[in-house]
């Protein structure tokens, strides 16, 4: 299992990255710029992209959406992170297909959980 964490903090990237590993045993790529982040997923594939909103240059909001964009993306699992519980943000999130949420800090379980969860369903779905 391969998934992309997003987060122009490079703290924050490296505690959602040992989640990862931890919760899943996945192998983690850890970007802080969104643009190049975008321009990895054109070329490799990941099984979940768990990403933050506030970013330099481009939001959570604005990724999603080019990267549902991109062959492969358009039913993995985004797991948007924020300080933010705000609804607008949330909604305008699962507009772009953003498939689910956790408010910073992430706790294991709740990451296990949430995203746990999602893998499953993408899992179930990619089966038939």
């Amino acid at each position: 299992m391969k998934f992309l964490i997003l987060d122009d903090v490079t703290t924050n990237c490296a505690i959602l990255g040992r989640l990862a590993r931890q919760a899943f045993e996945a192998e983690t790529v850890r970007m802080t710029n969104p643009i190049d982040a975008l321009a990895l997923c054109c070329c490799e594939r990941f099984d979940a992209l768990i990403i933050d909103y506030f970013m330099p240059d481009m939001n959570g909001v604005e990724f999603s959406r080019f990267v549902r964009s991109l062959d492969g993306y358009r039913d993995i699992p985004i797991i948007m992170v924020t300080t933010a519980d705000e609804q607008k943000i949330q909604s305008d999130a699962r507009e772009v297909g953003v498939t689910d949420f956790m408010t910073k800090p992430v706790c294991m379980v709740q990451f296990r959980e949430r995203l746990g969860a999602r893998l499953a369903v993408e899992g179930a779905r990619s089966m038939h």
